[in-house]
């Protein structure tokens, strides 16, 4: 009798069944990703999920993504050099001074009032200037300064005028040597000289306030002439009273008086056939001054008291508007120099 166990294909068929009901070996966890690749965007889905983005959101979220870092600069970044002030500028600076200080409006020929009007023009005028430049306080420094420049140049060459027309100084005595009337020149010739090379044009208006100029020179012709002009021009205003007619009747007396006191009137160029009326530059000028004078004259009495941040501001003259003492104002276009 064998001893070997009897085999049969049902003993055989129960060790398969027996396999087949046993647990199945260890296979790769399809949901087992790797860390550089499934598992990654399981973290992105659900860090999107938890800030509860939009839609719109989650894309440009998946677009940053994917950017690889390049670890890179790609723009440089390079300090713009400090500013200067242009030749262009220069040469607006001194044609707007020669505007200014023959403007009817102005009421005071120096000092931070005459600056102000000077950069009120500029920054309504000036093209070449850079966007915001006001708020760059080096830079205004700077464009302040050359105003202030301008001015004190177009000053000294019309105190010169006025020394010239009359006579000679005696530098050793401080006086003025005046020259016989007929040798002296007459109002046109000298307002020919005070417009020379700017956008200032001979009118009736322009020579009335150089024949002012004149009148106080012939007293005060040393280191104060500025200040006594400044004065005498005051006192008229004050007492005119802001009447136009008056203003009128007083600088046509100053301009009658000057051409029968000073040089001897051209035939071929008379007073008569004087312009009225101020070119479109100097009126633009005179709108600009008034305008300001107006708004500072107004704020200071409505507005209260307010600690304004520290930015260089342009100062005008806190005086009511001057009435022109022959014509009325007009508005004509500004034309800004070359």
């Amino acid at each position: 009798m064998s001893t070997e166990r009897s085999s049969s294909p049902e003993a055989d068929l129960d060790d398969v069944f027996s396999v087949m009901a046993s647990s199945s070996p260890v296979q790769p966890d399809p949901k087992r990703r790797h860390r550089n690749g499934d598992e990654e965007d399981d973290e992105e889905d659900r860090f999107m999920s938890r800030k509860k983005l939009r839609t719109e959101q989650v894309t440009d979220v998946q677009v940053f993504l994917q950017v690889p870092a390049t670890g890179t600069v790609n723009t440089i970044v390079v300090n713009t050099p400090p500013y200067t002030v242009s030749a262009d500028l220069e040469k607006n600076l001194s044609a707007y001074s020669a505007g200014v200080l023959l403007s009817k409006g102005i009421a005071s020929y120096k000092g931070k009032y005459a600056t102000g009007h000077v950069l009120d023009v500029t920054f309504k005028l000036g093209f070449e200037l850079p966007p915001r430049i006001q708020f760059n306080h080096s830079a205004m420094l700077k464009i302040t300064a050359a105003a202030g420049d301008a001015l004190t140049q177009k000053r000294s060459k019309f105190k010169k005028l006025l020394g010239v027309s009359l006579g000679t100084c005696d530098m050793k005595k401080k006086t003025l040597i005046l020259l016989p009337k007929e040798q002296q020149q007459d109002i046109i010739t000298l307002a020919c000289a005070f417009v020379e090379g700017s956008n200032c044009v001979i009118s009736v208006p322009l020579c009335c306030h150089i024949a002012l100029m004149r009148m106080v020179y012939r007293k005060h012709s040393g280191p104060d002439f500025w200040d006594k002009l400044n004065a005498r021009l005051a006192s008229i205003r004050a007492q005119a009273k802001g009447s136009a007619p008056l203003l009128v009747k007083a600088f046509k007396f100053i301009l009658e008086k000057d051409q029968a006191n000073h040089g001897t009137p051209d035939p071929e160029n008379p007073t008569d056939n004087l312009a009225a009326e101020v070119n479109a530059f100097q009126q633009g000028i005179n709108d600009i001054i008034t305008a300001s004078s107006m708004n500072v004259a107004s704020s200071t009495a409505a507005a209260p008291a307010v600690i304004a941040p520290v930015v260089p501001s342009v100062v005008s003259d806190p005086v009511a508007p001057i009435i022109d003492p022959i014509v009325p104002p007009i508005v004509t276009p500004i034309i800004a120099p070359v």
